[in-house]
């Protein structure tokens, strides 16, 4: 975040505001942010990448639903995910840095969530080759349409996982 002192050493919360409302701020992955959100409850959320303008994140809740998973001893849903932009949350703070253990972990419910394989770095043992697939026949033009919609699917939730990973 940027200092909050003006050169002089006094506090300007007015430049101070009005400077992080232009210039946005890049957020490491795994920072918990708080913030109110527009019914006034504060609001916590870990972020998984930022850009300077817009924040991807998930908001943390006190009680576990569904896949959640465990960050910071509360709880977030990759099905939560959301993207804001940093002039939508005036006035948030810093709350504290989710574990690497708990952002991989994170990071990995979500790959799961919309469909990625994670691929690990350790050396996995040789699996069974697969079936050769036959080309399917001229009547079968749904099948090959679906497929292709599926793997431009997958390309741009890869794309965006790496943009949330990197």
């Amino acid at each position: 975040m940027n200092d909050f002192k003006n050169p002089e050493g006094y506090a300007d919360p007015t430049a101070y505001h009005a400077i992080k409302k232009i210039q946005g701020e890049d957020m490491e992955k795994g920072t918990v942010i708080k913030y109110k959100d527009n019914r006034g409850s504060e609001t916590l959320m870990v972020t998984l990448g930022s850009d300077g303008e817009v924040v991807t994140g998930i908001t943390l809740m006190p009680t576990r639903r569904g896949g959640a998973v465990p960050v910071c001893g509360m709880y977030a849903s990759p099905e939560r995910i959301r993207y804001m932009y940093f002039n939508s949350i005036p006035d948030y703070e810093v709350a504290m840095y989710a574990s690497d253990d708990d952002l991989t972990a994170l990071l990995t419910a979500v790959a799961g969530y919309i469909g990625l394989e994670i691929v690990s770095d350790k050396e996995t043992p040789a699996e069974d080759e697969e079936p050769v697939k036959t080309a399917p026949a001229a009547s079968d033009a749904r099948v090959i349409q679906l497929e292709t919609e599926a793997r431009i699917y997958k390309g741009l939730y890869e794309s965006l996982l790496a943009k949330v990973t990197a």
